[in-house]
């Protein structure tokens, strides 16, 4: 399981704006982006938490339980833009969109540029391609306007995801913060923490409030393609994706 995202840095004019986060949200067509730019598999995301946790008690997928939080809609997009312009006492606007300079990131790179500046009126995009260290250690001092970044998890569980932006979080580049987002991140991990169902509440709760609000902008779920031998057999895939040899042998 793996988000790719779009996280913006609360503390510049523009994206302390709740509404031009939105906008850039709705304005995100993330199946097309999926299906036809990336064409590696990856699907449309549907919120922030990726499909691939599962509910200890019922078996349920966390997204897929999540349903749809957010999804393409240029009218939204432009309403919102317009409105979040307005409070902010702006006519226009432009930013850096900062990224890896892989080939893929480039793609995503040019098409969201397209995409936004085409859906969003008087809105000019700058691309920053720059090698991974650079974009990390940019993110970890806040030195950006928007960055294309992503998460993959360490262990089975939302909070992997969720944590990240919790006030003060060190992964917390964009310094996001909602009090409501913060006490379900508490609940989750403190209060209820031996409760299964008011766990897993606080956790969709959460989810809700972190996409909603456009802490970040969901681009697309990752996927990982392996090319497997008919002559391999024994081969397990774990929880979060990754092949288990132990039981391998060639036939």
């Amino acid at each position: 399981p793996g988000t790719m995202y779009l996280q913006y840095n609360t503390k510049q004019k523009l994206f302390s704006n709740e509404k031009i986060r939105q906008a850039l949200t709705y304005a995100t067509n993330s199946k097309e982006l999926a299906s036809d730019v990336l064409q590696d598999n990856s699907s449309t995301a549907t919120g922030y938490v990726p499909t691939g946790f599962t509910n200890s008690k019922t078996g349920e997928d966390f997204a897929k339980q999540a349903g749809v939080i957010v999804k393409f809609d240029k009218t939204k997009a432009k309403q919102l833009w317009q409105e979040g312009l307005k409070e902010l006492g702006m006519t226009k606007a432009s930013f850096t969109l900062m990224s890896s300079d892989d080939d893929s990131t480039k793609k995503v790179d040019e098409y969201l540029q397209g995409q936004y500046e085409k859906a969003l009126p008087n809105l000019t995009i700058n691309i920053k391609a720059v090698p991974f260290n650079s974009r990390l250690s940019a993110s970890e001092s806040g030195d950006f306007d928007a960055v294309l970044g992503g998460w993959t998890p360490v262990y089975a569980d939302p909070t992997d995801f969720l944590n990240l932006f919790v006030t003060g979080n060190s992964n917390n580049f964009g310094s996001y913060t909602n009090a409501q987002y913060d006490k379900d991140i508490h609940d989750a991990n403190v209060t209820n923490a031996q409760n299964v169902s008011k766990r897993w509440s606080n956790l969709q709760d959460a989810n809700k409030i972190v996409t909603k609000t456009a802490a970040m902008t969901p681009l697309y779920f990752l996927s990982e393609n392996y090319l497997i031998s008919s002559h391999l057999k024994g081969l397990m895939m774990g929880p979060l994706g990754q092949p288990y040899f132990k039981d391998v042998y060639w036939k």
